[in-house]
């Protein structure tokens, strides 16, 4: 009897996972502010304008977003393009797509999460800006830097 209680609790947290992973809450998003994006690398200095974007297709970056934002991406990440947006004071929303591929999360600060082969953290929200780190991931899993 306790294992089918517990095969319950296991079913929805998996649902309630999968719901977070693919930003399906089944709640409209809403639409994103915009402003301007730039991206640094690890702990240099911020790269004015929205061409630091290309500084993350590799999937290895930390990226200040203040407007909607893509981001092109190397095709062995799983995916050819990331989108970030903001969605509300303290949520993001993250796109991403490749051939055959749609996947949407939305998440706040300090959360983690993986896109395909694109792992990503909310490192900080305040006011318009936002800082994600993005970094590779792979089946055996990859923890974000820190």
């Amino acid at each position: 009897m306790a294992r089918g209680r517990c095969g319950g609790a296991v079913a929805a947290l998996a649902l309630g996972a999968a719901s977070v992973l693919a930003g399906c809450d089944g709640e409209r998003l809403p639409e994103a502010v915009p402003a301007t994006a730039t991206a640094s690398r690890g702990a240099t200095g911020a790269v004015p304008g929205g061409a630091g974007a290309d500084d993350c297709y590799d999937g290895r970056c930390e990226i200040v977003v203040t407007a909607p934002t893509r981001i092109p991406l190397d095709d062995r990440l799983g995916l050819d393009t990331l989108h970030i947006s903001r969605t509300s004071a303290d949520t993001l929303l993250l796109r991403a797509s490749g051939p055959g591929t749609q996947l949407a999360t939305s998440v706040g600060e300090g959360g983690t999460g993986v896109l395909n082969g694109l792992g990503f953290r909310v490192k900080d929200l305040s006011g318009t800006r936002a800082v994600v780190v993005l970094f590779p991931h792979t089946r055996q899993g990859l923890l974000p830097p820190r």
